[in-house]
């Protein structure tokens, strides 16, 4: 039953989720870098060549959940500044496993799995719902919206896209914010467009 499962959105797709974790298990890290980079468009830096890498742990014999895992590796002052912002993102989906199955507990510690985050200006993400909630607010929703718009651009023109194909872009995103963010809308303006009809010529 779906009945009272939040799965709506490309976030709570199982090839999403599969494709941000590990063979054996789930990333928060993966995770948050995929919604840093591909939907926000803001990538963290690349780990440094000394960054430690993460381990199981255990203390009074008992196994750590990755989440205490991460919150180890994110005391190191070397990791805490992508970390802090990497982290939150990713534990809000921390409800779903490595090929996004709906988990209650942690498969190393058994702990009960937690969703909540707090990200580095205080602001609280409670789970995939709050997670769609924290994204479409604020400055995050114009960027969201231009990522949207630029993927889709990428793909219709099979190429990255170059200095001259900006006022194309712009001009989807206005579309998609006047017309309640409908794709049609920035699909019309881009299939319309001079740079998407001289694509043969390029």
């Amino acid at each position: 039953s779906l009945k009272s499962t939040d799965r709506g959105g490309l976030l709570g797709m199982a090839g999403v989720l599969t494709l941000t974790s590990h063979p054996e298990r789930h990333s928060a890290v993966e995770r948050g870098a995929y919604i840093l980079g591909d939907l926000l468009g803001t990538p963290p830096l690349p780990p440094p060549a000394n960054a430690s890498q993460l381990e199981d742990v255990k203390v009074d014999g008992e196994n750590l959940s990755m989440r205490e895992i991460l919150e180890r590796h994110r005391a190191n002052a070397r990791c805490a500044g992508c970390h802090s912002r990497i982290d939150p993102l990713g534990f809000a989906l921390d409800d779903f496993d490595a090929i996004g199955r709906f988990r209650q507990r942690d498969a190393s510690s058994s702990a009960a799995v937690q969703d909540v985050s707090t990200l580095p200006d205080g602001t609280t993400i409670n789970g995939l719902a709050g997670l769609k909630e924290y994204l479409l607010s604020g400055s995050r929703k114009r960027q969201f919206t231009k990522q949207f718009a630029r993927h889709l651009m990428e793909y219709a023109l099979t190429r990255e896209l170059q200095s001259g194909d900006f006022h194309t872009l712009m001009a989807m995103c206005r579309s998609l914010e006047q017309n309640g963010y409908r794709p049609s809308a920035a699909i019309t303006v881009l299939a319309t467009s001079d740079v998407f009809l001289r694509r043969a010529e390029e």
